[in-house]
């Protein structure tokens, strides 16, 4: 099943998904919602929450790809610390998006395969900040229109 979410409406959070991809993220899903706290705190450790990672003076939300209500979100890495693709979006951009996503999925189960669809063209350019790729701290600032 796909998920489609709007560029236009959530530039940041689907570079993310596709910055992601390009650096080897799955792209197949399953809702494991029992997961999501145990997930998150995987991350803490590098990729500290509410922070101003790109400067505006606004704190940023950690966007986690796979998602953290996902089985493939917070895998461990060989490192021992999470594999999952980790950046720095804007507040409104990313829970809109998560309550996009959350929305399409709610009547689905535990165990259901899912896919996110970007679709449409950014109106604006997006700024991202890497911060975990592969269980490694990086900062990776991404500008794309």
């Amino acid at each position: 099943m796909d998920v489609e979410l709007s560029r236009p409406k959530y530039p940041e959070a689907t570079l993310h998904f596709e910055v992601a991809w390009r650096q080897g993220v799955p792209r197949r899903y399953t809702i494991a919602r029992g997961r999501a706290d145990e997930n998150r705190d995987a991350w803490d450790p590098l990729v500290p929450s509410g922070v101003d990672a790109d400067g505006d003076g606004k704190k940023d939300d950690r966007d986690e790809v796979p998602m953290a209500f996902t089985k493939e979100g917070g895998r461990k890495a060989g490192n021992g610390n999470s594999a999952s693709h980790v950046a720095y979006v804007d507040s409104k951009d990313n829970q809109g998006a998560g309550s996009t996503i959350g929305g399409m999925l709610r009547r689905y189960c535990n165990g259901t395969r899912f896919r996110v669809a970007p679709i449409g063209q950014r109106t604006r350019t997006a700024v991202i900040v890497v911060a975990l790729r592969n269980g490694e701290q990086v900062r990776q600032v991404i500008r794309r229109r």
